[in-house]
């Protein structure tokens, strides 16, 4: 996938937000606001989430803003207080990690060809983003601002990107060499790279920057979920036995 259709995939992407999803005055339509407070209240039955302790359902990311494009997820965030749930904050956000990666495996809610993605957010959470928009409340809590010109520098995005892809061949080739160990520290060991590459770049220079460009170009590609499984292979690998007497 080329780079300029990770950024603006259609020429009107910069310029207006998803007209699926999106009324021309720019508020949510209404069967797609129902249909996404349906999904973040069933999640919230099954993980006995309080509707009391709510502080707002969200839609953020790309599709809150005029860089969505086909690959474009529609991120709904259930925002609470996790100290409302237990006052260990870090077992609470593992909890809902495991949950919100369950849902999404079990569940694959379509809004007019974009899958739903559910997270659950604490609200003392840092979260960058250049647009938020209350679904709960059906209103903009900070609206998108539209870029007129964006001149990303390929050279450096292809750049952190071949060098990933190459650590995910380095992985590969040590399990084909039954390393397996090794392969599971470097996957566990490039998953965080990545994720600290993704958020130095959102905190510097926001969704346009070189960093997260590079994520989207893994992510949009499969690189992302290789690596995953790869790290699951390699672990499986290592706990198995195949030469039995």
């Amino acid at each position: 996938m080329k780079l300029t259709q990770i950024i603006n995939e259609n020429s009107h992407s910069r310029l207006s937000l998803n007209p699926n999803l999106w009324n021309n005055n720019k508020t949510l339509k209404r069967n797609v606001r129902k249909s996404l407070l349906q999904a973040a209240i069933d999640f919230m039955k099954e993980h006995n989430i309080d509707i009391g302790i709510v502080d707002d359902i969200v839609i953020t990311g790309s599709m809150a803003n005029f860089n969505w494009n086909s690959y474009s997820d529609v991120d709904l965030h259930i925002l609470i207080d996790f100290k409302d749930i237990n006052s260990d904050i870090e077992l609470v956000r593992e909890y809902y990690k495991v949950a919100k990666s369950l849902w999404n495996s079990i569940h694959d809610i379509q809004i007019c060809d974009h899958e739903v993605e559910i997270y659950v957010q604490d609200i003392n959470e840092t979260h960058f983003a250049t647009g938020i928009y209350s679904v709960k409340s059906s209103k903009w809590l900070k609206k998108p601002t539209s870029i007129d010109q964006i001149k990303p520098d390929n050279s450096q995005i292809n750049n952190k990107y071949t060098i990933i892809m190459s650590k995910i061949n380095d992985i590969d080739t040590l399990i084909k060499q039954d390393k397996f160990k090794q392969a599971i520290r470097n996957a566990e060991k490039l998953r965080d790279r990545i994720k600290k590459m993704r958020q130095t770049g959102l905190e510097t220079k926001g969704e346009y920057s070189i960093e997260n460009l590079a994520f989207k170009k893994l992510r949009n590609e499969g690189q992302l979920d290789r690596l995953h499984d790869l790290r699951q292979q390699a672990y499986d690998d290592y706990l198995s036995i195949n030469q039995c007497s």
